[in-house]
């Protein structure tokens, strides 16, 4: 595996964590009501399938500032939501994915926005966020918490290492929110790009693309 040395750091540091009060680990633990049974561990092999699909180390790494209640919480990858795992325009990556929800899959309008404008670029990117798990109450489906101080410190570590095994050529932020919370937890630089919430003017996709040209990644010159 290309990202082996990340796969390990995660499932050492990230993934067999306990929920708290705070923050809920989809990774370790499951929800009776909207989970199947085994959802965790289907989670947790999720993230390493698709960390096992890259065939060269991305070289963008794009941050929101925290995991989705619609995606993330469900398949275990950033920026991918249940329903993306059935449409059959995205890699082969993202279908090779499970279900974990008792409920009919859920599109996150977010996710899909974020395939729609880097799809063409897989697997140049890769997806983070700088608060990994779900901040509770609340999260488990739709919106979660905005994140405190105590929030972002507590994952800065996490953060910091995710960037410094990838090594990326650049770090993109997500939205103005992202930047201002990747500011408190790395010293890297990074650019800025517009969140495609409410991107009215599709400037997320026409900020990507001239980025990734202004990288000359593979294929993508």
């Amino acid at each position: 595996m290309v990202l082996q040395d990340l796969w390990d750091f995660l499932e050492a540091s990230l993934l067999n964590t306990p929920s708290t009060g705070r923050v809920f680990n989809p990774y370790h633990d499951e929800d009776s009501d909207l989970d199947c049974a085994g959802a965790a561990s289907t989670r947790k092999q999720n993230l390493r399938t698709f960390l096992d699909s890259y065939s060269r180390r991305p070289c963008v790494l794009a941050v929101a500032v925290r995991a989705s209640g619609k995606g993330f919480r469900f398949t275990g990858v950033p920026f991918v939501s249940e329903a993306q795992i059935r449409d059959a325009r995205l890699p082969a990556a993202v279908q090779r994915l499970r279900t974990t929800s008792r409920r009919p899959p859920v599109r996150s309008l977010y996710d899909a926005a974020i395939w729609r404008a880097l799809e063409a670029y897989f697997p140049h990117f890769i997806g983070w966020n700088c608060i990994p798990l779900q901040l509770t109450p609340g999260s488990h489906e739709g919106k979660a918490p905005d994140p405190d101080t105590g929030d972002i410190l507590a994952f800065s570590h996490i953060t910091q290492r995710v960037v410094g095994l990838l090594s990326p050529r650049l770090i993109v932020a997500i939205g103005g929110s992202a930047a201002k919370v990747l500011r408190q937890q790395i010293s890297n630089e990074f650019r800025t790009a517009r969140s495609p919430v409410y991107d009215t003017r599709q400037e997320f996709p026409s900020q990507m693309a001239r980025l990734f040209s202004e990288l000359g990644c593979p294929d993508h010159a």
